[in-house]
């Protein structure tokens, strides 16, 4: 008998898209799965939609009260009674072969930790754009490639259960909990990505980074202070804290807080100083925004 899986949808009024994301989990061809549907005190239809769904595998919680996203998700977690675990969020959507292609991928290696490849599903008003995410991932320095690029999407990623022994989120992010929770297992746990797309990921302003990105480059800043003497080796670990702080000033002066600038210009380096005077002239002569 095939190994179960569990798949764990964290949802907060997120009824705009929860039919497609619902229908592809229901359209696998790998079919031992249980969804943990776990409702954040969702205000929206979110219930009425997963009601419809007539599945026995497919189980709903309320929580009892709102809480951030990674409780939310250590929360679900505790109901997974799979041999694996994997996440989906509600405004994304799975190809029907995906559990089946990134299990067999898993045997293949003996992988503690896979991840695939994904479409990016960029939506802007009438406008959508898709596009293959990422060309190959990386066989070898995988930490220091994503110290450099972040290109995993926790809708793609399975864990084998028993081999993780830490795989719950630090209730401190909201924003980040699933970078930190793959960046500390990677480090130890045998971990490939499978490059072809098996999801598409949409990339909206409602997601939650696009609408806090000021908590987002201060969630870093923690992760960089916790993590020092785990990373500190890691040549790219040094880049990740100048990009930081790059993003920080490019919030600086789209809210014109200029005083406030000149401390953190001096801890950049040559290239991102030319890169933040070249975004401050642009801000000054074009309608730049953030949220």
């Amino acid at each position: 008998m095939s190994d179960k899986i569990s798949i764990i949808i964290n949802c907060y009024n997120g009824g705009v898209y929860l039919k497609e994301c619902l229908d592809s989990v229901e359209k696998q061809t790998y079919k031992n799965f249980e969804v943990i549907f776990w409702d954040n005190k969702s205000t929206d239809n979110s219930k009425e939609i997963f009601d419809k769904y007539s599945n026995s595998k497919f189980k709903y919680y309320l929580s009892n009260k709102f809480t951030n996203l990674s409780q939310a998700r250590n929360m679900a977690l505790n109901f997974a009674s799979g041999n694996y675990v994997a996440f989906l969020d509600t405004d994304d959507i799975w190809l029907k072969n995906k559990l089946e292609k990134q299990i067999k991928f898993m045997k293949k290696y003996n992988l503690d930790i896979s991840f695939t490849n994904y479409f990016l599903r960029i939506e802007k008003k009438n406008n959508i754009n898709i596009k293959k995410y990422y060309k190959v991932f990386p066989k070898k320095n995988l930490i220091e490639n994503l110290l450099r690029n972040y290109f995993i999407s926790i809708s793609t990623v399975i864990f084998k259960k028993k081999k993780i022994e830490d795989m719950y989120f630090d209730e401190k992010f909201h924003l980040i909990g699933d970078y930190d929770l793959l960046m500390r297992n990677i480090l130890h746990k045998l971990t490939l990505g499978y490059n072809e797309p098996l999801a598409f990921i949409r990339f909206h302003d409602n997601n939650e980074t696009s609408k806090y990105f000021l908590k987002n480059i201060f969630e870093n800043k923690v992760w960089i202070n916790k993590n020092q003497n785990k990373f500190q080796n890691f040549k790219n670990y040094k880049k990740l804290k100048i990009n930081y702080r790059y993003n920080l000033l490019k919030y600086l002066i789209l809210k014109k807080k200029y005083h406030k600038i000149f401390y953190f210009f001096l801890f950049l380096n040559f290239e991102k100083k030319i890169k933040i005077l070249v975004f401050y002239i642009k801000s000054q002569f074009f309608n730049l925004s953030i949220k």
